[in-house]
């Protein structure tokens, strides 16, 4: 099994909790929240996402339409009643 992992330094002589399948323990892996929980993949699609999600609502936001501009111009709150009878 090879513990090496990105932004996971393991030294000579640390204990680690090692989780495997009876069946197939090649597959074994460290039990850690950093390389097994969360991985770097995972991590670098993550943060891929955000920035996608992010330019989207700034290119959503950045120019609206004439229309829309208008009507945020002209919005004049009603004031509501807070109980009804």
């Amino acid at each position: 099994m090879d513990a090496r992992y990105p932004l996971r330094h393991l030294e000579e002589g640390d204990q680690v909790e090692v989780i495997y399948e009876l069946s197939q323990p090649q597959k074994a892996a460290v039990y850690s929240w950093w390389g097994y929980w969360i991985s770097i993949g995972e991590l670098i699609a993550s943060v891929v996402l955000y920035i996608v999600l992010f330019q989207v609502a700034v290119s959503i936001n950045r120019n609206p339409s004439k229309e829309a501009l208008e009507e945020q111009l002209n919005y004049k709150p009603q004031k509501k009643r807070k109980y009804t009878s």
